[in-house]
């Protein structure tokens, strides 16, 4: 179930959290596609059209849509909607199929959020007065090439995102953002660094999945 507050999309189950604003996108082009035919049939005929049991079924407020059939010689499938078949283009078939988790927003933090410290295994960042710190400090690295790590980490997409798991942290970060004038720290458990590098919001639930080479530039930084 997907709900919108506001400006927002968000999965109301079977988890709360946030929604990929792309597949629900994609989901809702199902309320501007064009009736290409559409014919009443009686019950009887259901099977006919691959009705008699849906592949899908997707409910736009109150208005359902049933997925039936592909037609035999035309790229496009027959549905049913307020008693009648009708064929739609075919596309409009895969956001309807997707399973829950891809309608899961990729993106590890809100795009709201603005961070100001880290706390990583084996060093700390701080914003102060503009510019971002490390500690220990390390000459080494160009304050440029902190702040392009800092922005790998607010614009972190996993690859996929799962409901928690059972397994044990690893480690965590913390991470500290600023947002009307207060502050905030998310906690993250370091979950898997390899094969995948995965990251666990307790607050969400959620575990978020990246390749490993992601993960070790998001717990290291250096010049290269």
């Amino acid at each position: 179930m997907l709900e919108k507050t506001g400006d927002q999309w968000r999965l109301a189950a079977p988890v709360r959290a946030r929604a990929n604003p792309f597949n629900v996108e994609r989901l809702l082009r199902l309320a501007a596609a064009r009736s290409e035919a559409r014919f009443p049939f009686a019950p009887g005929e259901a099977d006919k059209y691959g009705l008699k049991k849906p592949q899908a079924r997707v409910w736009l407020d109150d208005e359902e849509i049933a997925f039936g059939a592909l037609h035999p010689f035309h790229n496009q499938q027959y549905v049913r909607y307020r008693g009648e078949a009708h064929l739609i283009a075919a596309h409009h078939f895969a956001p309807a199929a997707l399973p829950y988790t891809d309608y899961l927003d990729t993106r590890l933090f809100e795009e709201e959020r603005r961070p100001v410290a880290f706390a990583l295994p084996d060093f700390t960042l701080t914003l102060r007065d503009g510019i971002w710190r490390r500690e220990p400090e390390d000459k080494t690295i160009a304050s440029d090439r902190i702040n392009d790590f800092v922005a790998e980490w607010r614009n972190a997409r996993a690859l996929s995102v799962e409901r928690r798991s059972g397994r044990p942290a690893l480690g965590q970060v913390r991470v500290t953002f600023a947002r009307d004038a207060k502050t905030e720290t998310l906690t993250l458990a370091i979950v898997a660094r390899a094969p995948e590098f995965i990251i666990r919001r307790a607050d969400e639930g959620l575990e978020y999945h990246f390749p490993e080479d992601t993960g070790k530039r998001l717990l290291n930084i250096s010049e290269k």
